[in-house]
């Protein structure tokens, strides 16, 4: 499958280390990261609006970004007409009905909520059928029920061979999207599934009611957990056996009165992750 990105040796600020990264047809990913981390930059870099401070962005197609928006007196229809091929009006009505802002379409950005702002902001990833699609930010701002459409349109477009990148500040979007590349000062953490990136963290705790804490320390060192004692009880963190321990603290102990075990989220693994130098 031929690549539709290709980042080669890039460094996106200066001091920042050289990587790399392919994209292929139909790959959907999140940028995550703190702010700062290069996720603007990054799709500058892909858009072709700035070159990376050392390296080579290869986009082997025509890519459409979300908008940053001016002008009081712009309006949904006259920003989605000038991103229509000329005389294609029903690109232009598709694109306003699907972002629900066909009713809103004479209306000046000033008079619209944020979220139809937001959804107007879309519109260049709408109207004209690139497959390179890049939204910076956008998707965060939108209301609830609108954005759950849009990305199910462009999971839809994905899978009909657009490449997206999405940066995002909003951890709960960023794991309903396939991929996420983690940047952190302008270099990637972790590229790959959410899903894996949460499975494969030590990061398992247990949290123990108990009336005797020698029951949960007796554990704690046997399996070489770590133990907190907290109001009502304890919290256990451990990276392997924990279902094991769970066991011996219930079966075990008649001094433990409950044992709640704590997965951990993708907000969690993230902090982790980025908690280094």
């Amino acid at each position: 499958m031929t690549p539709s990105i290709v980042l080669d040796e890039i460094a996106l600020f200066d001091g920042a280390g050289r990587w790399g990264l392919t994209l292929h047809a139909g790959e959907f990913v999140a940028v995550v990261g703190p702010t700062g981390a290069g996720k603007s930059t990054l799709l500058e870099v892909l858009g072709g609006k700035r070159p990376p401070v050392r390296g080579q962005a290869g986009v082997t197609a025509p890519t459409a970004s979300s908008l940053r928006l001016e002008g009081e007196r712009t309006t949904p229809r006259s920003v989605a007409q000038k991103l229509a091929p000329r005389g294609s009006s029903a690109a232009v009505t598709e694109a306003l009905v699907a972002l629900h802002l066909w009713d809103r379409r004479q209306l000046s950005l000033e008079a619209l909520t944020d979220g139809e702002r937001a959804a107007v902001a879309l519109l260049p990833v709408w109207v004209p059928d690139a497959p390179i699609l890049l939204i910076d930010g956008t998707l965060d701002h939108l209301d609830p029920w609108r954005r759950a459409e849009a990305l199910a349109a462009l999971r839809a477009r994905s899978e009909q061979g657009a490449t997206i990148v999405v940066a995002t500040h909003d951890v709960a979007l960023a794991s309903a999207i396939d991929t996420i590349l983690v940047l952190h000062r302008g270099e990637p953490r972790y590229f790959g599934s959410a899903r894996e990136l949460i499975a494969a963290s030590p990061r398992t705790e247990l949290r123990v009611t108990s009336r005797d804490g020698s029951a949960v320390t007796a554990v704690a060192d046997a399996f070489e957990v770590t133990a907190e004692a907290i109001e009502g009880g304890w919290r256990i963190y451990a990276a392997d056996g924990q279902a094991l321990a769970a066991r011996l603290l219930t079966e075990g102990y008649g001094a433990v009165d409950g044992i709640v075990l704590l997965r951990p989220t993708l907000t969690d693994v993230l902090s982790d992750l980025l908690a280094g130098p």
